[in-house]
């Protein structure tokens, strides 16, 4: 009987389960944000807490028992000399879940796990990747218009100036013909 054993269980075997939450929390450690199903950031959740508090300590005992759990050398710095000392006047819930909607494949219910007191840092982070992507795609524009200029055999530099000179010409719109069931043997109504 498994009185008094609440535990997610996850429907993993032991090993499989610690894997995973080792796994799983060195992520959460490293970006402070992470998005999974809801029943694995409630098992996170729990996990997570447990080593934050454990690791309040700061000793060598501490930093052991964290290791036997958590594996991964720079998450354990991380851990004990960034996100620990922000938590000293904190007595427990180190982290937040956000109910998101369900997955489009198979309908798991999605939920974005954070630690608590990083909100500013993550939306820094956020807007920073969001104008390397804006950055490198304008990158990537100008590196392709600099290649489709090459191919015609006009230098890039001249080709701007060409564009610049005079304005932009509009073509006609040709109609685009649709048909969903045409064989090929049959002919295209609209020649005659």
């Amino acid at each position: 009987m498994r009185h008094k054993k609440l535990r997610y269980t996850l429907g993993l075997k032991e090993g499989h389960r610690n894997a995973l939450l080792s796994n799983m929390s060195v992520a959460l450690i490293t970006n402070k944000r992470i998005t999974t199903t809801e029943a694995k950031a409630k098992a996170l959740s729990r996990f997570m807490d447990k080593m934050i508090s454990k690791a309040k300590a700061r000793d060598l005992n501490a930093w052991r028992n964290v290791a036997r759990h958590i594996r991964d050398r720079s998450a354990l710095k991380e851990l004990f000399y960034n996100i620990v000392p922000g938590y000293e006047d904190r007595e427990g819930v180190y982290t937040r879940i956000i109910q998101v909607g369900r997955r489009l494949g198979d309908g798991a219910r999605m939920a974005i796990i954070e630690l608590i007191g990083y909100e500013e840092e993550i939306l820094k982070r956020e807007k920073k990747e969001k104008e390397e992507k804006a950055e490198r795609k304008k990158r990537r524009r100008e590196e392709r218009e600099r290649m489709m200029a090459e191919e015609e055999g006009v230098p890039a530099e001249e080709e701007e100036r060409k564009e610049e000179e005079a304005p932009p010409e509009k073509k006609p719109r040709e109609k685009k013909r649709f048909f969903l069931f045409r064989r090929k043997k049959d002919k295209d109504p609209m020649e005659g």
